[in-house]
């Protein structure tokens, strides 16, 4: 008999933790596994599940705001989900939704001394360890606490996470688990570099290609790339241009940046790219200035492509990059250093190609889709 499974997610906008689930459920046996996706408003993601012919529930009344009235109608809205569809196994993604739906479940029978509901919680990147003020932060505290007891497993993405989450007494350490991300490479079908570029509509293949795909968020550090790039301009001797692929709430600030450090003729933003990792051989250098992450899939996918990479020293990432072996790391908010790697990259292709392998064979021992996808079904059963 098959498990039922329901996943939820806060929103529809597709970024990191819509493509774990995404990735997760079509590896997993649908011989064995009855699966339902369900998610709020903001973009494509469910339409995506929907292609892949898995059931999908859309959510009027959930959103990542704080906000009273909503909240409490959201609550309503999965326990009727719930009721409904009765699952197994309820997998949580994203905080607003973990503490909602940890909630609504929090009255579950038992059967055979065994709940009849498997609560687990996947979170990407706790809440409280982004730069917010101290009354927002210590109401995630709060909350994820408080929630917690209803939850049988958490999943975090990174060792890094997990640690922050014992810290923080968020649960009991035995509760809490670290199972990474991991690639198909069988899937991954790069586009040929020149090909790429033409994509791009990048018409000098002999310039240097910087480039990072990225949601436009404060999170994902942008500003710093673009400050990276100025200080740039008078030291480089070689034709280079900047590439960053994406969208999202930050782009009005980014092009303002853009164009007060004279910088139209360097910095691309092309937009949102659909499956954008296509494009990575493209870049000569692939950098992700983030002051907050998870575990990047974008970091991951750069691995695959074998394109030397610059990243902040944050969360998963230095459990994925070993500094000065298999990529070059910074800390974050710290553009003059972005600027020195890639000028040290640019002007040592040999340690860049050096990299750019170790990289890659990292990623194939340690972060594959099957490591993932086993880990991920001895929890649910």
């Amino acid at each position: 008999m098959k498990k039922k499974i329901l996943y939820i997610i806060t929103q529809s906008e597709f970024g990191g933790a819509q493509r774990y689930i995404l990735e997760l459920i079509t590896h997993l046996n649908p011989e064995k596994y009855d699966i339902t996706v369900a998610a709020g408003p903001g973009g494509d993601f469910l339409g995506r599940v929907k292609a892949q012919n898995f059931n999908i529930w859309r959510l009027k009344h959930l959103s990542r705001s704080i906000n009273p009235v909503k909240d409490i109608k959201a609550y309503l809205e999965l326990k009727t989900l719930i009721n409904t569809t009765k699952p197994d196994i309820l997998q949580l993604h994203s905080t607003k939704t973990g503490v909602l739906g940890s909630l609504a479940v929090k009255k579950r029978s038992m059967v055979n001394g065994q709940w009849s509901m498997k609560v687990i919680y996947r979170i990407g990147g706790w809440a409280f360890a982004e730069d917010i003020p101290f009354w927002k932060k210590w109401l995630y505290i709060k909350a994820e606490k408080w929630t917690s007891k209803y939850k049988d497993i958490i999943i975090n993405n990174c060792e890094a996470q997990r640690q922050l989450a014992i810290k923080f007494g968020i649960a009991p350490a035995s509760k809490i688990i670290t199972i990474y991300n991991g690639l198909d490479l069988e899937k991954l079908n790069f586009l040929p570099r020149e090909q790429a570029r033409q994509k791009l509509m990048i018409n000098d293949q002999s310039s240097m290609i910087i480039g990072t795909i990225a949601n436009f968020y404060k999170n994902k550090g942008l500003e710093y790339l673009i400050q990276a790039a100025s200080k740039l301009k008078s030291k480089l001797n070689v034709q280079w241009s900047m590439v960053i692929i994406g969208d999202g709430i930050e782009r009005q600030n980014l092009e303002k940046l853009i164009k007060e450090s004279n910088l139209e003729n360097q910095v691309i933003l092309p937009g949102k790219i659909k499956d954008a990792w296509q494009y990575l051989k493209a870049f000569d250098i692939f950098v992700l200035p983030s002051i907050k992450e998870g575990q990047p899939w974008a970091v991951l996918e750069a691995m695959a492509s074998k394109t030397p990479i610059i990243a902040t020293n944050i969360a998963a990432i230095p459990e994925m990059i070993e500094n000065n072996k298999s990529g070059l790391l910074v800390n974050p908010k710290d553009p003059k250093a972005i600027a020195s790697k890639i000028e040290h990259l640019i002007e040592n292709p040999e340690i860049a190609q050096d990299l750019s392998k170790n990289a890659k064979n990292t990623l194939e021992q340690k972060f594959t889709i099957q490591n993932m996808v086993q880990k991920t079904e001895k929890l649910y059963h």
